[in-house]
């Protein structure tokens, strides 16, 4: 590979990276914000849907960017090894950068349970429900995708 084609593949994967990062944080990020609604309608609460809209974009920013600084680096070792998979199976290409981004998130999850460990209390509200802990692992797996789809180079 010369110079300028290893540059230019080095840019469409910082790119991809980076693409899949926004992808898998805004997604989450809206994960978890409903989790958090959801919980306060059901204390009966009325929330109005301009409120809730709101929280939603102010989320964003917010935990977005505590979430992610996690998500980048969880992606960047997950994607890391998923290019080594595909060099053995590059016919399942999407599907393993899919399932990095899934078991990035899931990874990360799990670090994080182990660095706060609390029965009831845990950071990332939406990870007390198997269903949060899924949405947030696929918002991953959606990045990955994204990663995939950017980065692929025409034959």
């Amino acid at each position: 590979m010369n110079r300028q084609a290893m540059i230019s593949s080095l840019g469409r994967h910082a790119l991809g990276w980076l693409a899949a990062v926004v992808t898998a944080t805004a997604l989450g990020s809206i994960v978890q914000t409903q989790f958090n609604m959801a919980a306060i309608r059901a204390l009966e609460a009325p929330v109005p849907l301009t409120t809730w809209l709101a929280v939603t974009l102010r989320d964003l920013a917010g935990f977005g960017s505590f979430y992610g600084i996690a998500v980048a680096v969880a992606l960047l070792i997950a994607l890391a090894v998923a290019h080594l998979v595909v060099r053995y199976v590059p016919q399942w290409r999407t599907t393993v950068f899919v399932a990095a981004g899934v078991v990035a998130i899931v990874v990360f999850l799990q670090v994080l349970g182990v660095l706060l460990p609390a029965e009831d209390l845990r950071i990332i509200a939406a990870t007390r429900y198997v269903s949060g802990t899924v949405l947030l692992a696929l918002a991953g797996g959606v990045g990955g995708w994204v990663y995939a789809r950017l980065t692929t180079t025409s034959a």
